[in-house]
């Protein structure tokens, strides 16, 4: 899955282009903490880490299925 950096999130998630699709866009991108401003800007103006939250929130949307690992930090004490 690959990210089309020119797109906003909006456009990038939202397929159907109806008014429903926007709006579940807006929704599912609220969730992740995206700012009104940030779901406007091209994708490739984003931090890292909010490419690696739109890539999960469309992987989730696809019903993809995906197995994360999370290691236990060593630094804890």
């Amino acid at each position: 899955m690959r990210l089309d950096t020119t797109k906003t999130p909006i456009e990038y998630l939202e397929r159907a282009g109806n008014k429903d699709a926007i709006t579940k866009a807006y929704t599912h991108l609220g969730s992740m903490k995206f700012t009104k401003d940030e779901m406007h800007q091209p994708i490739q103006n984003l931090s890292g880490g909010q490419k690696a939250k739109l890539l999960l929130l469309k992987m989730i949307l696809d019903q993809c299925e995906i197995l994360m690992i999370v290691a236990e930090s060593l630094l804890h004490g």
